[in-house]
């Protein structure tokens, strides 16, 4: 098992950045997989005001990882929701793409897109499905844990936001908020275009029942299956925080490596 902190300097953000990398190398006490020459992949997101070291400090990230023989790599997307920001010409979603291509050439991990997934959490979760679809050729399959779909919202945010920011902050990562639900910053639209391409990637969701995004959830994953999207919903108790993402990402990952 090696765990790596990288520091490496992104075209897509014209600055320095961060990713957190485990690669499970050597045989651990509940592995139940043979180690792979080149290891299937999760590129991870975080949620709002997190960072790439979230996940390994909030789950259990890395016994999951050594059990099931699968690399995972989570970097620090700011608050960006994981889309490009047009005005400043700094994106955050081509540096997704940027870095699948930079750890590969680092790492042992594999080139083949049914081994290649994106996943998240809240923000994440909306980055993962929207960049999962835009970048349909990358990813083969897409998790999203409590996603923040608000893209129908953006529209009437008032000046005060939503609270947990302002509209400004939603005008500076999604552009008009009349237009965007339209756009291709819309999960749904990259997931329809994805599916006219035939690349869809398959999707697995899951919200709690108490959790304050939980409409949001159920509204998104009717709308990718009526797109023609293939998803595995499932709901449990509980709300917006780690012990219900901890539990899920487990489940999550073992959805990734069951090659349905």
């Amino acid at each position: 098992m090696a765990i790596m902190h990288v520091t490496f300097a992104s075209q897509s953000l014209k600055r320095w950045t961060d990713f957190t990398v485990i690669v499970p190398l050597e045989k651990g006490p509940e592995q139940t997989r043979e180690t792979p020459e080149r290891f299937p992949t999760l590129y991870l997101l975080h949620g709002y005001t997190g960072n790439c070291f979230d996940w390994c400090t909030g789950s259990n990230i890395r016994a999951y990882a050594e059990k099931n023989k699968i690399a995972v790599v989570m970097s620090s997307g700011e608050n960006s929701f994981y889309l490009d920001d047009e005005k400043a010409d700094i994106r955050y979603a081509g540096f997704l793409a940027e870095l699948v291509e930079f750890t590969r050439k680092m790492f042992p991990l594999s080139e083949k897109r049914e081994e290649t997934f994106i996943g998240g959490l809240s923000m994440g979760g909306f980055g993962a499905l929207r960049n999962g679809f835009y970048y349909s050729e990358l990813f083969g399959k897409v998790i999203g844990l409590s996603g923040a779909y608000i893209q129908d919202e953006l529209a009437d945010m008032k000046e005060e936001g939503n609270g947990v920011a302002p509209r400004g902050y939603y005008e500076r990562v999604f552009g008009d908020l009349k237009t965007a639900a339209g756009s291709d910053k819309n999960p749904l639209v990259c997931a329809q275009q994805a599916v006219k391409k035939g690349t869809a990637p398959k999707v697995f969701m899951a919200c709690g029942t108490e959790d304050f995004l939980i409409s949001q959830n159920r509204a998104m994953q009717e709308r990718l299956k009526q797109a023609g999207v293939s998803v595995d919903y499932f709901e449990g108790s509980g709300v917006h925080d780690w012990q219900f993402w901890n539990a899920w990402i487990e489940k999550a990952i073992d959805w990734l490596m069951s090659n349905e």
